[in-house]
């Protein structure tokens, strides 16, 4: 990508000004990566990333979390401007600033990788119990929310097949659609029933000394290792405060859904425990998590929150939710047993798997 691109891709044509006068940086070439701009510049190669419109707290947040997280653990984080700020304003748009690593996303082919990247996650969770945050990061405090943030997910649901009653669409796929979210919403309300009857949220307060960051979207795109075999943490956009099971929930769906390995999943969470041991209610905070169903909740959340995704286009987004959360059905009947198998430990069964309605 010419420079030329680059103002095109950006919509600004002061954009290799901006970066001048807050990182004396002169732009030769740029190229799009995942995501982000790769910059070659006079002082080495950089990545431009595009900030969400109200989100330049959560930078300052990844920028302190990083910074306090060495040198225990790598995380790239944002550079600072001339002026001391981790983000700029262009005439357009909001954006940071990240070191370009000389790293690839780890492979994760084999039970050895997924298991030494597993115990990093643990180590990451570890050293970020001595972490201290000013308040100015509340608004990215999860911990002790869940309840409520379910309660309004529940609410969304219930909207949506209220939106969906209007419809005159007939068509099958509109049937099956209509059909997954009547039985998630029903989930859903099980599922609070089931967070409640365990006291999670205050299970969730007890177990923040654990661990106080959650990276928030760990896959092998935002691991990347270096030819030392170090392994640095990218992309904190989406870097809540809360008890490590957030994370270890989404980590364990995310190897079940590469793998389609049940009793991978289990090893993985013994791997973590070789570095950090897990409280035995932990369990069933993971598993609660675990039948939330995030991929429906994102997209009603473009949908009627943010308004980025219209009702009539959210068809085929829709339609990738279902198929995922599918995907875990067989993952969620089995886990309490294994849990108990494996670890002697007892998660409460969730009994709306075998009662949909």
């Amino acid at each position: 990508m010419t420079v030329e691109e680059l103002i095109q891709w950006t919509g600004d044509m002061q954009i290799t000004g901006y970066l001048d006068e807050h990182y004396q940086l002169e732009v030769k070439q740029a190229k799009k990566y995942r995501g982000v701009i790769q910059l070659a510049t006079n002082r080495g190669l950089y990545a431009l990333k595009e900030v969400a419109d109200g989100e330049q707290n959560r930078i300052r947040l990844w920028a302190e979390v990083g910074k306090q997280l060495q040198p225990n653990l790598s995380m790239l984080t944002p550079i600072e401007t001339k002026s001391g700020q981790v983000t700029f304003r262009s005439a357009e748009r909001t954006y940071t600033l990240l070191p370009w690593a000389k790293a690839m996303p780890i492979r994760l082919r084999t039970v050895s990788e997924w298991e030494w990247v597993t115990q990093r996650i643990a180590e990451f969770h570890l050293s970020s119990q001595q972490i201290e945050l000013s308040r100015s990061y509340h608004r990215y405090r999860q911990v002790g929310k869940w309840g409520a943030k379910w309660r309004n997910a529940f609410r969304q649901l219930e909207l949506y097949l209220q939106a969906t009653d209007w419809s005159i669409t007939t068509s099958d796929r509109y049937q099956a659609w209509n059909h997954f979210v009547v039985t998630s919403t029903n989930r859903m309300g099980g599922l609070i029933r089931y967070y409640n009857q365990m006291d999670g949220d205050q299970l969730c307060i007890k177990m923040y000394q654990y661990g106080k960051v959650c990276h928030g979207n760990l896959h092998r795109h935002h691991l990347l290792i270096d030819t030392r075999g170090n392994l640095h943490f990218v992309d904190g956009t989406q870097m809540v405060l809360d008890c490590r099971t957030y994370d270890l929930a989404k980590w364990l769906l995310y190897a079940y859904g590469r793998t389609g390995n049940i009793r991978f999943t289990l090893r993985l969470l013994h791997a973590y425990q070789q570095i950090a041991k897990l409280e035995s209610s932990e369990y069933a905070m993971i598993y609660a998590q675990m039948i939330f169903p995030g991929h429906l909740f994102d997209v009603l959340q473009h949908v009627y929150r943010d308004q980025t995704l219209p009702i009539a286009a959210g068809g085929t987004a829709l339609q990738k939710a279902m198929i995922q959360e599918e995907r875990k059905e067989k993952l969620l009947t089995q886990f309490p047993k294994l849990v108990n198998q494996v670890f002697r430990v007892e998660v409460p069964p969730f009994q709306q798997l075998n009662h949909k309605k």
